[in-house]
């Protein structure tokens, strides 16, 4: 008699002790004393906007917060990873920075992102790409030069700015698209200067240890470009002569 007392009292016990656990874990769960708070680590956005090309400066860049499952590894998390770098890529105001939109370094304050028109053949298609090394070369007058030795392709992108690889099997051969450098002014110029004397080509380097190729100066670039301006004068300036001739034996 007295065991199944104990027993029962020791049972009620336990009923009671649960019964209370219970409410307690009800109770704590909705007041939210148990509410798991995750984390949040700070990431870099645009202060404002910032155009491809740009040098992005401290000034440009402030510091926000998301939660951990909210970001991901492309998100620059100190303004360190972007200061003195070039923007390859426009970004909005509020933008979050991304390392695949910034230079691989810092460069010079006349360093600029530049891009220049191509269309890729079967041969070529597959093979340039973000990353290739390649020489600019000017066809004119029945002679090719270098005008720039193993330039880096940072991107290649379609009309839309949107990063695009070259595959024959989607786009098919002759298909327009653009190679983007990253170049000091000078360069850039040579570039402008070699469209405005003929077609520009290009030639992969296959191997990053090849050696560069010998380039032609921007003076001697120039110096084809007045030789170019030069033979239209003299052409109808021989024409003219020939013609007073002409005029002078018809008189005589």
């Amino acid at each position: 008699m007295v065991q199944r007392i104990v027993i029962k009292t020791i049972l009620m016990c336990v009923g009671v002790f649960l019964m209370l656990s219970a409410a307690g874990i009800f109770i704590a769960v909705n007041s939210g004393a148990f509410e798991f708070k995750e984390p949040e680590i700070p990431v870099i956005t645009a202060k404002c906007d910032i155009a491809s090309g740009m040098k992005i400066s401290a000034d440009m860049l402030e510091t926000a917060y998301v939660k951990q499952s909210d970001a991901s590894a492309y998100m620059v998390s100190s303004p360190s990873e972007a200061i003195g770098k070039l923007a390859l890529a426009d970004v909005k105001k509020g933008d979050y920075i991304r390392n695949y939109t910034l230079s691989a370094g810092e460069y010079p304050d006349d360093w600029r992102a530049t891009v220049v028109e191509t269309e890729f053949t079967d041969r070529l298609a597959n093979l340039v790409g973000k990353g290739s090394y390649i020489d600019i070369r000017l066809v004119c007058s029945n002679a090719v030069y270098t005008v720039l030795s193993k330039a880096r392709v940072d991107d290649v992108i379609d009309e839309t700015g949107a990063s695009a690889q070259p595959d024959p099997s989607k786009t098919g051969a002759g298909k327009k698209l653009y190679l983007k450098f990253v170049l000091p002014q000078s360069d850039i110029e040579k570039i402008c200067y070699a469209k405005a004397l003929g077609k520009i080509a290009f030639e992969l380097y296959l191997d990053e240890a090849q050696p560069k190729a010998p380039e032609i100066s921007k003076e001697e670039l120039l110096g084809l470009i007045d030789m170019k301006e030069a033979k239209p004068a003299a052409t109808g300036a021989a024409g003219t002569t020939g013609n007073k001739n002409a005029d002078m034996k018809e008189t005589g």
